[in-house]
Parts: C-alpha cells; structure tokens; sequence
C-alpha cells in the first residue's frame, strides 16, 4: 500500500512537472512571439524609410537634373550675349555663326540662332514654333524666355522647349539668342546606368500628363485618371490634389483596389507650372516584403523546435541569433542590390561598425568588413583622415541622441586605387523600448558625380568665358578672402595701352586675342595661388599675396614690359598700377582705388610702364617705363 502511495505521488509530482513545463514552454513561446513581432515591425518600418529614401533622392536628383539642364543652357546664352554687351560687335557675323556651333557642338542643345530685334517684333503677329506673344514681349523688356512644350517639323514627334535670352547693346535690346533643347531630357536622367524603378512625368498643377518617359502621350490624359482606375480612395485623391496645387509633397503610397498599389512624388521645377512626377510599383521591389515575412516565418519555426528540444537550450539560442543576424543580413544585402547604395550597421555596444559586402568592390575596407572607430589604436584607411572626427562625432551623437532623427554626414572614402570619392552617409538609431541604442542603420551613397558637378559650375560661374580668368565678383570675393587670412601683398591693375584704337584699327577678333594672350602671359609669370582676373573690358588685376617685398612686386611688373616687348613684338602694351598692403589699404576697395591711382600715373609718364609708392614716410615713387 506504501509502494502504491509513494508510486501515486511520484506521478502526481511528474504530472505536475510537466504541466510546469509545458505552461513554461507556452509562455516562452507566447514571450518570444511577442518579442519577435515588435521587432519584425521595427525591422520593416526601418526596412520602408530605407526604400523611401532610395526613392526620393531618384526623384531628387531627376530634379537636379531637369533644373541644371535648364539653367546651364540659359547661362550659356547668357555668356554669349554678355559677349556682345561690352562690345560694339554684330551677333549676325560669320564669326558669331562659328562660335555659335562650336558651342552647339559642344553642349546638348539642338539649335542655336539668332533673331534681331526686327524679327523679334514681327513674331508678335506670327510667331515660329517655340515662341508666343507674351513671350517675344518679355525678350524685347530685357528678360529670358522658357517656352512650354512644342513640337517642330525637323525634328518629327520629339517634344521640345526653347529657351531664348536678350541681347542688349547700349541699353537696348538689339535682339535675342534662341535656342532648342529635346523636352526628354526633363525626365529622363541622361547617361545613367542605374536600374530605374520609377517612371518621371511632366504635369501641370491640374494633373494632366503632359510629357511621358519616352515622349508626348498617344492620349491626353490626367493623373487623377490613372488613380482612379487602380481605386484609389477619396482621401488619397484629395491628397494628390493637394500636393498638385502645392506643387510639391513626400513621398505618397496610394493603395487601390485588389492589391493594387503605386508611389508617387511631386515637386516643382520652377518653370512654367511644370511639374515633375515620378511613379513606382511595388511589384517593382522583386517581392522583398513577402520575403521578409517567409524569413520571419521559419524563424518562427525554428524557435518553437528548438524550445521543445530543451536539451539543448544553449544550442537553441545560438542558432537564433546567428539566424537572426544572417536573416537582417540578408535583408540588408538584398537592399544593396536594389541599388548601387552601401548599408552599415554600427553595434553601440561592441562600438564596432560593419558594412554590407559590396562596399568591396569599390573602397579599401579590411577582409571582415569591420572598422572601430572609437578605438585611436587601430587605423582607419578608408575614412580621409580629416573626415574622421565628423564621422565619430556623427555616430556619438546618433546613439547618444533620444530622438529619432535621421543624421547625414559626406565624408571622403579610399578607393581601392588609392584615391578618395565623395559619399553621403545617413543613419538613425534603432533602440530598444528604454531608449537605450542598439545600433545605427544606415546607408552610403556615392556622390563624387554631384560634387564635381556642382564644383565645376561654382568654376563656370566665376569664369570670364572668353579669357579664362576669374570675372570681377570672383576677383573680388578671392581677394577679399586672402586679406583676411593675411594683409600682406600686392595688388596689380593692368590696362592695355590704346586698346580702342586696336580694335577699331585691326579688328574685334585681333582684340579678343590680345586679351586671351596676356591672361595666358599672366598666368605663366605668377604663381598658381595668385589671383588673376578680368574686371571688365581690357581691365585686369593681379593679387599676389604673402609678401611686403617691394623689389618682387617691381620685378613682377618689369618682367612682364620687357616680355610683352619681346614675345608679342609690341603688338600692344600695358600700363601696370601697383599698391601694397597693408601700406595702401587692407580692403579690397582701399587696394583697388590706390593702385586705380598708381596705373593712371604710368598712363601719365607715357603708358607701357609701371607704377608703384615706395613704402618711405616722404612718399617718393618707383616708376619704369
């Protein structure tokens, strides 16, 4: 009877340990499903802002685009009228029809011409393709012209703009460059070997399509026709039609009927109500959300077993998290081939940062593709040393930081040949219920291209066209600079002797290559650092800074007399104004009305000279001729 009781309580006792364990393993299984879900929604929230971003700066740079193409075209004619504003020249010349190929030539319009003013005033009554009233009459009131689009016999079916600037002479306008550019290039980015996934369009804030990816439309139609024929909802059309009128909006998801679903994003381009639309399908993601939900689902699986097995708990957990991190990784990786875009990922903890493996590819990273940052001991070759405490610095504040701000830093990468490219790091943190960090997601995206771009039109901008040197705000703004930095230095103001005379004697084009070579003379005797630019006219000016030394301001002038005599064989001469700071200034103006000054005295004492105050308190001068 004993051995029964003792046999009935060891059952009862093992009933009880496994109704225990199994409401332990419910729990856990409860526990962890929870736990898994609140981070698979973190994950894919992450996961939707990183395909948001990727999206619009497609959006943002097509928008670039379109602008830049615009505005480096007006520019360009704008270089050429300013061409004609300073001169008595006529724009008809056979000269004028040469440059104006070359140019053709050389930029992505189709057509260059020119109309007088005459001609001008006559399309008022019968305008050519490319023009209307209002805008001839904005051309004859001195200001630029966008026309919308148009379509001209020569060139078939293309769409097409004009843009035509104004050319005044003497306060008046004397006529207008006119121009054709092909309308595809607003919405197509030219040259680029990207995979798309969004379609760009040109609308006006009314919605109707006026100009798609390949061409005109087969058939007016309005964007609130192709959402109404995915079903799309009220609310979701009021809010395109806000954005329309806006002119601008972030990025939108519109959900329609049985599944159906398009991104779409809106901003204005500045020019006649123009505005550019692009439009991406979900189904254009290669299906990577209904991956990440499968993943998640074996993931799933594979804790639910290896709980059973609690034999081998310790086992289990491992496996976990080595799934874990190969399923984000793989997310991530998957991301990367979405586009040319590197993804990180810094452990806040580990204070280890860890990139996606196509970084190798192009930038010098080490074989585990792991850096640390934080530690001075270990070197960091792929971050420019400058960049570097902006980069930590990013990352500290990021993780130390209780928002959830997405933090941008362009920092210099090494390339694998050795040399750096510009990239674009954005990040944000991704935290634990507390607050307390986990790590930084983020993204690299390379931005050489966009650099160089815009440094080459900052160059374009400060340049005079036709000679190479800096253009009068530019000298200005340089030299300013380096007085700051050190007042010390010469300033020299050049003027050609008799100028006028050459070019009504020999000819404009004799004058405008006198002008070319002694910017080429200027820039051969001086140093690469000095200042050397064209204020206007036959006017130009030399700063050549970091010295008081009076006898190498006089050599500098001398040299130049005695090889604009020999070189050109007095094909022309200079009269050479030199003042010194601090001794006559330590502003740009105080320089430039003493040495104004100086170069009328060496006109005075018979031109081809030059003329300079030595820095003695009886102010006596040197002077050559």
């Amino acid at each position: 009877m004993k051995h029964k009781t003792i046999l009935s309580t060891k059952k009862r006792v093992s009933r009880k340990g496994w109704v225990l364990a199994a409401g332990s393993l419910i729990l856990s299984i409860l526990v962890i499903a929870g736990l898994l879900q609140v981070n698979q929604k973190r994950n894919e929230e992450v996961f939707q802002k990183l395909i948001s971003e990727i999206l619009s700066v497609s959006h943002q740079q097509q928008e670039f685009e379109a602008r830049n193409i615009i505005e480096t075209t007006q520019r360009s004619l704008e270089a050429i009228a300013a061409i004609y504003q300073t001169s008595d020249a006529d724009p008809e010349s056979a000269w004028t029809q040469s440059y104006l190929k070359a140019v053709q030539n050389f930029n992505s319009v189709r057509d260059i011409r020119y109309f007088s003013a005459a001609t001008l005033r006559s399309m008022l009554e019968t305008p050519i393709p490319g023009t209307d009233p209002q805008g001839i009459e904005n051309l004859l009131n001195g200001q630029p012209y966008i026309s919308d689009l148009f379509q001209q016999k020569q060139y078939g079916t293309d769409a097409l703009i004009s843009i035509s600037v104004p050319v005044i002479q003497n306060d008046q306008v004397i006529g207008a460059f006119h121009s054709i550019l092909n309308a595809d290039l607003l919405v197509n980015v030219p040259n680029s070997d990207d995979e798309e996934y969004a379609q760009n369009f040109l609308v006006r804030r009314d919605g109707e399509i006026i100009l798609e990816p390949y061409g005109w439309p087969e058939i007016p139609y309005r964007l609130q026709t192709e959402l109404e024929g995915i079903g799309a909802s009220d609310i979701a059309m009021e809010n395109v039609e806000t954005a329309l009128k806006q002119g601008e909006s972030e990025m939108m998801l519109i959900k329609g009927a049985d599944n159906r679903a398009l991104y779409i994003t809106i901003s204005s381009l500045g020019y006649n109500d123009w505005l550019l639309l692009s439009i991406a399908y979900p189904y254009e993601f290669k299906g990577y959300s209904k991956l990440i939900s499968q993943n998640a689902a074996v993931l799933t699986a594979s804790l639910i077993v290896f709980l059973v097995l609690l034999a081998i708990v310790v086992s289990a957990i491992f496996t976990r998290q080595r799934r874990k991190i190969l399923h984000n990784q793989a997310r991530y990786d998957l991301l990367a081939q979405f586009s040319d875009t590197i993804l990180f990922e810094y452990a806040c903890e580990t204070q280890r940062l860890t990139f996606t493996p196509n970084i190798a590819e192009r930038f010098n990273v080490p074989a585990d593709l792991i850096l640390y940052p934080m530690n001075p001991q270990v070197e960091m070759p792929l971050i420019h040393p400058e960049d570097q405490p902006a980069m930590i610095s990013m990352l500290n504040s990021a993780a130390l930081s209780t928002g959830n701000s997405l933090y941008r830093l362009d920092v210099r990468f090494q390339t694998r040949e050795g040399g750096y490219r510009w990239v674009s790091c954005q990040g944000q943190a991704i935290r634990e219920r507390s607050g307390y960090p986990l790590s930084i997601i983020g993204k690299i995206v390379d931005i050489q291209d966009q650099k160089s771009k815009e440094e080459r039109l900052i160059e374009k901008s400060s340049t005079d066209a036709m000679t190479g040197a800096l253009n009068r705000e530019a000298t200005e703004a340089r030299i300013e600079k380096r007085l700051s930095d050190d007042q010390k230095g010469f300033l020299f103001l050049l003027d050609i002797d008799n100028f006028k005379e050459i070019n009504d004697t020999r000819g404009h084009m004799i004058g405008d290559q006198i002008l070319i070579d002694l910017v080429q003379l200027l820039k051969s005797e001086f140093r690469q650092n000095d200042v050397i630019g064209r204020l206007g006219g036959d006017e130009f000016m030399v700063f050549m800074d970091q010295t008081q030394d009076p006898q190498a301001a006089i050599q500098k002038a001398s040299h130049i007399l005695n090889r604009l005599a020999v070189e050109k064989a007095g094909a022309f001469s200079v009269s050479i104004g030199i003042a010194s700071a601090p001794l006559d200034g330590t502003t740009y103006d105080q320089l430039y009305d003493a040495a104004d000054k100086a170069m009328y005295q060496a006109k005075r004492q018979g031109k081809n000279s030059y003329f300079l105050r030595k820095p003695r308190p009886e102010d006596s001068f040197e002077t050559s001729a």
